[in-house]
């Protein structure tokens, strides 16, 4: 790569592009429509073409199926998310790419330059002739580059094609580079679309301790998985109303068990039990394939709907303000939260402790889906949906080890959705956060009784909460 190229690009984005076919009808004829989910745009590609995902150069290759001229070449079109190293206009950096292939070619010829309007706005092209001596073979190409910038991201589409052939193609290239719109399609959409493929059966072997009487009662709500067992804190009866909040425990966030009632550290409390000793009623639900429940483990995709059925059902239990029930869960947990919040704005505000962006590759073995599949992979991934977001979420994680901070911070960067706020806490880890926060959480749910949510925090009253007599950072479990 030259000089000039690796200047202009931080790297090609390594991921592989994942493509859904929309129907898998024609848009129009000779076209189809692709949805991407990593990378947030949608394209149409021609129909009837080979579609190929790389980890290289190409993102996204579509091949016209039948050979052309005498060299056997394939009419091609090859999209690639490119981050630059400092913020340019598309023009100047298709101006970038133009010299890396005058650099690269043995002969280059520009034809033509102008703009098209694309769904994601105008788009500079340029069309070119470029011949490449290899060793086996000499091949000269025309081709057309169009370029859609946002930020310091560039989209880039080529398409190629044999000189005698490229005209008669152009129509189609045009119509291609038209299609390319930025925009991720909403996570509840793309739920509706997808199937996940189980690789092993994960069920409830483990049974539901029963909690102690004056602090919970165990409760079996509805859920598409069938009945689940949940603990619900007492709630006074004394015909007042009260807020609520679900909370999703971490590590095997399927299963509900004593650590809802056991005494912890201040340094690593899972309990969540600062919500029920403030007076917010507390709701701790199991989730498909967890305790007794013999439907599937999913792993962060149907317990999003077991969640919004714990919802349903609390939301019509005695004593409860149906407009004030609340969302919060930590580590796996909060990234379900998250993922629930992608999809529904059903909870008056989330509160999640140190999710993931990203389905991890290194926890890969302990997932029931396959993993090599990266439309598994990205339905279950919060960072890639967080445009879907529409009711208020706040994110919290500690910024000392061991934390999930990297994963909070990427998330602030990329994401532009005014519903979200992030919260890097100093002087705590992924455990000792929780006790600190979920205090000041609760003591604002409590005020928290216009028609709309009046929460808010800032950094500052965040750091301040967590020195106030709390730990700093404890010992990572």
């Amino acid at each position: 790569m030259s000089k000039t190229m690796s200047a202009a690009l931080m790297a090609v984005l390594v991921s592989i592009v994942s493509l859904q076919t929309a129907n898998a009808d024609a848009v129009e004829p000779g076209l189809v429509s692709y949805a991407n989910w990593e990378f947030g745009f949608t394209v149409e590609l021609p129909a009837g073409w080979k579609t190929k995902e790389t980890r290289q150069w190409s993102d996204v290759t579509a091949t016209r199926p039948a050979a052309q001229g005498a060299l056997a070449y394939r009419d091609s079109i090859d999209l690639q998310v490119l981050d630059m190293t400092k913020k340019m206009s598309a023009q100047e950096f298709l101006e970038v790419l133009v010299g890396w292939e005058t650099q690269s070619a043995d002969s280059y010829a520009e034809a033509e330059k102008g703009t098209v309007t694309t769904g994601a706005g105008e788009a500079p092209y340029a069309i070119y002739i470029n011949r490449s001596a290899g060793k086996n073979k000499d091949l000269t190409l025309k081709a057309v580059k169009y370029i859609v910038s946002r930020g310091m991201r560039a989209y880039c589409i080529t398409c190629a094609a044999l000189p005698e052939a490229f005209d008669a193609g152009r129509p189609l290239f045009d119509k291609v580079a038209a299609s390319f719109a930025l925009g991720t399609v909403p996570l509840d959409e793309a739920r509706r679309s997808f199937k996940t493929k189980l690789t092993r059966k994960e069920v409830g072997s483990y049974g539901v301790p029963q909690p102690p009487a004056k602090l919970f009662r165990v409760a079996y709500y509805q859920s598409p998985a069938g009945k689940l067992p949940a603990y619900i804190s007492q709630v006074p009866k004394d015909g007042k109303k009260r807020p609520a909040i679900i909370w999703i425990v971490g590590g095997p966030s399927n299963t509900i068990s004593p650590v809802a009632w056991q005494d912890a550290p201040a340094d690593d409390d899972q309990s969540a039990s600062a919500y029920r000793k403030a007076g917010v009623v507390t709701m701790l639900p199991a989730l498909r394939g967890g305790n007794d429940n013999k439907s599937p483990r999913e792993a962060f995709l149907g317990e999003v709907d077991d969640v919004l059925a714990a919802a349903d059902f609390l939301a019509k239990q005695e004593g409860i303000d149906a407009g004030r029930i609340y969302l919060g869960g930590h580590s796996t947990g909060g990234t379900l939260a998250l993922l629930v919040a992608e999809c529904s704005d059903r909870f008056r505000a989330v509160f999640s402790f140190g999710p993931v962006g990203a389905v991890s590759p290194q926890i890969a073995t302990s997932l029931p889906f396959d993993t090599t599949n990266i439309r598994e992979i990205a339905i279950r991934s919060p960072g890639y949906w967080l445009s879907s977001v529409r009711s208020p979420v706040f994110i919290f994680e500690g910024t000392e080890k061991e934390s999930n901070i990297d994963a909070l911070r990427y998330m602030a960067r990329t994401s532009n959705n005014p519903m979200i706020r992030f919260y890097g806490v100093k002087g705590v880890n992924h455990f000792s956060i929780l006790a600190p926060v979920n205090t000041l959480i609760a003591t604002r749910i409590l005020q928290d009784k216009g028609t709309a949510t009046s929460i808010a925090f800032s950094n500052d009253e965040l750091n301040s909460q967590v020195r106030g007599g709390q730990p700093r950072a404890g010992r990572a479990k």
